[in-house]
Parts: structure tokens; sequence; C-alpha cells
């Protein structure tokens, strides 16, 4: 693992959970939800320390700076990451289609599993009619920024990454044998 990768995950899963919260309009009268596409981002990408921080600090981050009770996010996040991390050897994410549908399927699971999880613990949010309002700008907008993440996040990580060395043709397991005999 690259610890500028981890670095650059937190800061951004901290920077989208401000401008989620302090977004100067709403798109359509919805509030942004777009950490579950960074969670998916870094199951995809990162190995398990990634997978398990990136929705920690995510989740954490979105509840501190919202209404929701404290880890409900964090519980949510990490339960997405868990299934895009064990299943990500069976994933075609260089594709954009394939990227687009990651997101809406993040989006859709963590606002539907977050929407359970309140009525679950005795809360009542309010899911109306516009619910399906709300949760179709959000499935639409983090299918429209996923792509947009994978190429950001990749730029960044050539950035602030130094390139492997290449080892070269030198093999340790031949000698040359100088000498008379």
């Amino acid at each position: 693992m690259k610890p500028s990768k981890l670095i650059i995950l937190l800061v951004a899963s901290y920077l989208l959970g401000f401008l989620e919260t302090r977004w100067p309009g709403r798109w359509f009268g919805v509030q942004l939800n777009l950490l579950p596409c960074l969670v998916v981002y870094g199951a995809l990408q990162g190995d398990l320390l990634i997978a398990i921080l990136v929705p920690l600090f995510a989740g954490l981050t979105h509840d501190l700076l919202s209404a929701n009770p404290i880890g409900l996010s964090a519980v949510i996040y990490l339960l997405v990451s868990y299934a895009v991390f064990n299943q990500r050897e069976k994933l075609v994410y260089a594709d954009i289609s394939t990227q687009s549908l990651l997101g809406t399927a993040a989006a859709l699971v963590s606002t539907l599993a977050g929407l359970f999880m309140l009525m679950a613990s005795g809360r009542e949010p309010i899911a109306g009619l516009g619910f399906f309002w709300v949760l179709t700008v959000i499935c639409a907008t983090s299918a429209l920024f996923m792509p947009l993440f994978f190429a950001g996040m990749n730029q960044l990580d050539q950035a602030f990454s130094y390139p492997e060395i290449n080892p070269g043709s030198y093999r340790t397991d031949r000698e040359i044998k100088r000498g008379r005999n």
C-alpha cells in the first residue's frame, strides 16, 4: 500500500463530507451524497486497510456533519466497502459504464440502508413520495461523478506517488566464474 493513496482518500473524504453539508445550493432540492462513490473507489483500488479506514472516516465525517446518529453511516459504508472489496476481482471497473453502475448501486444501497436503519432505531425520517425524487437525484449524481472520481483520484495518485523502480536485468542466481578452472 502506498501511504499517499491512504492520505489522499482520507483528505478527500473529509472534503467531500464537508462540501456535502455546506454546498451553497442544493441540486434539484436534494443534498448530494458522494461519499459512497469514494468508498467504492477505495475498496476497488486499495488494500484491506484502505477498505476499512476510508469508510470509517467517511461515515464518521458524514455523521458528525449531519443529523444522523454517530456511527450509522460508518456501518453502512463499511458494508458497502466489504461487498465491493470481496468482489473486486470479478469486476471490470476500468469501463466507464461499470463505474457509473457501481456509483449508482453504492448510492442506492447506502441511502436505503440508512433509511431502514433510522426506522429500526426508532427515529422517524421523512420518507414520502418525495423520497423517490431524492433517491433518483442521488443515484444520478453518483452515476455521473463516479467516473470523475476514478479519473481524478488516479491523477492525484500518480502525481503524489513515486513510480516503482525496475529491478533491472541482474539476477542473483547467476554468477560469473572467473579463473582458469
